[in-house]
């Protein structure tokens, strides 16, 4: 008996912590529009030095950026890059330049590299972190932050104090 109480404690509390945790996040964030991919320029990115960002939020009609910023001199014209899905081979968003000016696009709203003329010059995993693309465009570093589909930070405390639990209550068990 005492073992199913210490249970029931366990995943109350756990319920209790990820459900402040989703709440935290959500006052951070529009309740309704949780930020899917944040984009970080800096000035070495474009010829005005302009520094800045893009957000797209997954509420959105679109998560297509067409010409948000004209691409440096350094940057040659016609190239991108293509952020993966984690563990899996699936595209889920995509950097590039085209006529002098920086592109964005996160799926759905994907466009095909091949057909339109784009080099591809490369792809990379999506961590959920902000990852450093500068150099795939011969920029300084720091030029290009993407921050791509962060998993809500309660979930993640949710899932991880669950099983916290589980483990607990297998080795009280024993």
């Amino acid at each position: 008996m005492k073992q199913s109480q210490a249970v029931i404690l366990s995943l109350g509390i756990t319920l209790i912590l990820g459900l402040s945790a989703v709440q935290t996040v959500q006052a951070q964030l529009t309740e309704t529009n949780a930020v899917s991919d944040f984009l970080q320029f800096g000035s070495a990115s474009n010829p005005g030095g302009f520094v800045g960002f893009i957000q797209a939020f997954e509420t959105n009609a679109s998560e297509f950026y067409p010409a948000f910023l004209p691409s440096s001199g350094v940057v040659p014209d016609n190239v991108g890059i293509q952020l993966l899905e984690s563990g899996s081979s699936a595209v889920s968003d995509q950097l590039w330049t085209q006529g002098g000016f920086w592109y964005f696009a996160s799926d759905p709203n994907l466009i095909d590299f091949a057909s339109t003329g784009i080099t591809d010059l490369g792809n990379i995993v999506e961590t959920g972190n902000p990852q450093d693309v500068s150099g795939f465009f011969s920029l300084p570093a720091n030029s290009m932050l993407i921050s791509s589909d962060v998993p809500e930070p309660g979930t993640l405390a949710l899932a991880a104090l669950g099983g916290l639990s589980l483990l607990r209550f297998r080795r009280q068990r024993e």
